[in-house]
């Protein structure tokens, strides 16, 4: 796992980007055009002592990293605070609460970065999505996380332009090295704000009708885009738990090549 790959999983492609440093008393933003020139300054400007940090954000033409100028997101994002004043003491604490979270609200595994200080999970998209999409189902996350009592930096959840640190780089906060501790999942965007809109909906209204988050979420997706033949499995499915369906395949035979030989 490298800083570049999961940049180029995580930042919406054939955008611009913008690199972070802060030596304090001086801060700036970078402005790219290249992920893979972006890290390769974050590296340099991390050796020198700079702390670094990627915007979370695909940017427009102007050469600023503000909200005004972002066009597109490739990433939930969630942060996990940890230390003696924190509300997780450790990592370790940080990291089982995240793990809870998921399986209470039914979310998949993120990518898990360890900060240096704290635990940031992404959810990265296998699509870039336009930014309005995105802050909708971001602030769907956020109440989420505050609904089930999950005590993230909720300032974090929602910002569309949002700093992150960089893998193999060093927070210079206690010299800790920033640290890729899973891989790179990629799930659909669609999926995951159904999922999030389904448990807020249940949390809202808990008598909540089958009828009515099938509105939310219409059915299983398969990554071999099987169809679905008819209802019934998936109704049985949300009413009781379990469920059987059938799958029908659908194939594109194209150009059938005769044998040289029989």
């Amino acid at each position: 796992m490298s800083s570049t790959e999961f940049l180029k999983n995580a930042l919406p492609p054939g955008t611009r980007y913008a690199l972070r440093i802060i030596k304090k008393p001086d801060a700036r933003n970078i402005i790219y055009t290249s992920i893979d020139e972006l890290v390769e300054d974050a590296v340099q400007y991390s050796a020198a002592g700079w702390n670094v940090y990627y915007a979370t954000v695909g940017l427009g033409a102007a050469d600023n990293a503000k909200a005004e100028n972002a066009v597109a997101k490739k990433e939930f994002y969630i942060d996990v605070d940890c230390g003696p004043d924190k509300p997780f003491k450790t990592k370790g604490d940080g990291m089982q609460a995240l793990r809870q979270f998921c399986l209470d609200v039914h979310l998949p595994r993120p990518t898990i970065i360890d900060s240096g200080n704290g635990v940031h999970a992404h959810w990265l998209f296998a699509q870039a999505v336009p930014v309005h999409e995105w802050k909708e189902a971001a602030e769907s996350l956020k109440a989420l996380c505050a609904s089930k009592n999950f005590y993230v930096d909720s300032d974090c959840t929602a910002d569309i332009v949002r700093v992150l640190r960089i893998p193999d780089t060093v927070n210079t906060k206690g010299n800790h090295t920033v640290k890729q501790l899973t891989g790179n999942k990629l799930h659909l965007f669609e999926d995951l704000r159904e999922i999030i809109n389904a448990v807020i909906a249940v949390v809202d209204n808990p008598e909540v009708s089958i009828a009515d988050l099938r509105k939310i979420v219409k059915g299983p997706d398969f990554p071999t885009a099987g169809l679905i033949v008819g209802r019934r499995g998936i109704e049985d499915t949300y009413r009781t738990g379990r469920g059987s369906i059938t799958m029908r395949a659908v194939v594109d035979g194209g150009d059938v090549i005769e044998p040289l030989s029989e």
